[in-house]
């Protein structure tokens, strides 16, 4: 493998930032301009999902279930592999519910994103695989979804 450049780290890093923040903000065109229109995702199971839909209705699944989410990436490696830009982010996300009986829960996501780009400047994603480390409900591990 062979390292990205500083330029290419710090605009695949800001555009998956601007992502989060877009899911965050409840914001669904935000949440899916870094993704190719034929963007996948490949869920654990090996399935392939539209993932500009997958994104777009999670955005209005948080807004009718849960308070606003918040996710910090922590980090990003990005390499050049076989000739594609790949990267692989640590994300842990946030996201508190409210029981019938009013009582808050916090639900916590610790995942990875591998990401499959095109090519720059204008930096998409055309694959992504979720592969979740952690799940934790008001601090106690939950079997991962």
């Amino acid at each position: 493998m062979t390292a990205a450049t500083d330029e290419v780290y710090a605009a695949l890093r800001s555009r998956i930032e601007r992502q989060f923040a877009g899911y965050d903000a409840g914001d669904a065109t935000k949440a899916v301009e870094g993704f190719a229109a034929a963007a996948r995702l490949v869920a654990a199971d090996g399935s392939e999902h539209d993932l500009v839909s997958v994104i777009t209705q999670a955005v209005a699944a948080v807004d009718a279930e849960f308070a606003r989410p918040r996710h910090e990436v922590s980090n990003v490696c990005v390499d050049v592999h076989r000739g594609e830009l790949i990267s692989e982010t640590y994300v842990n996300g946030f996201v508190y519910t409210q029981d019938a009986d009013g009582s808050w829960h916090e639900i916590l996501h610790r995942c990875r994103y591998l990401d499959r780009w095109t090519d720059g400047p204008d930096w998409k994603i055309l694959e992504r695989r979720l592969i979740h480390d952690q799940h934790l409900l008001d601090g106690q591990p939950q079997p991962i979804p």
